[in-house]
């Protein structure tokens, strides 16, 4: 008795079927999540709010595992610290202070995306490049604006990068959604002193977004 085997055509067929073939698309994201600074020491900025949005493309590497995705977002994160505090050595008092930052940047993500056989789930990994277009440091004390000024030039990083790790689900033909690490490998800001103190950073983010694409 011999084993039947099914023609090569209808094999792929089925494959197809269980897990169709990828192309290339073209399309948009858009996300929303929270964002931490985390510093050279104890005294961290705090956390805050963060989202992006942009464009994408996402080019197939093979027929049904493995795709590469490259992205142009712009990044907004606003992140506080309203645990901090500031001794006047001349009255001698110790005042209430929030430090706060409002960031935008201009994000290159680039991923590889690593699909489940048989299913739209997949593992994303890769790295991004952040260029700073804007960003804004206030300081209160008690309340009271005392510092409201943008940050340029020599205080931020011409350029940082940024670690990504994410999951995701191609819900549709054209519509997924995903969940992203990003874990910041570089300082955003070079040269920046505030109150006689060093600031250095790096960003964490996570959010959770949609995509849509042709």
């Amino acid at each position: 008795m011999t084993q039947e085997t099914l023609p090569r055509n209808q094999v792929e067929e089925i494959r197809q079927t269980v897990t169709p073939k990828h192309k290339t698309h073209f399309g948009g994201q858009a996300s929303i999540g929270s964002a931490e600074y985390i510093g050279d020491s104890v005294d961290d900025m705090g956390d805050g709010i963060a989202w992006n949005a942009g464009l994408y493309a996402s080019i197939p590497l093979t027929e049904h595992t493995l795709t590469a995705e490259i992205g142009l977002n712009v990044i907004y994160r606003q992140v506080s610290n309203t645990e901090a505090s500031y001794f006047d050595p001349y009255t001698n008092m110790t005042y209430a202070r929030k430090n706060n930052i409002n960031a935008y940047s201009l994000g290159v993500p680039l991923t590889l995306d690593l699909f489940t056989p048989g299913s739209n789930f997949y593992f994303a990994f890769g790295a991004q490049i952040e260029i700073p277009l804007k960003n804004q440091l206030q300081i209160s004390f008690n309340g009271d604006k005392r510092i409201d000024q943008d940050l340029a030039g020599k205080q931020c990083a011409p350029m940082s990068w940024d670690f990504i790790l994410g999951i995701g689900f191609l819900a549709t033909e054209h519509f997924g959604i995903d969940a992203r690490l990003n874990i910041g490998i570089s300082d955003i800001y070079d040269d920046l002193y505030v109150d006689n103190e060093y600031w250095s950073y790096t960003p964490i983010d996570i959010n959770i977004g949609v995509k849509f694409f042709l």
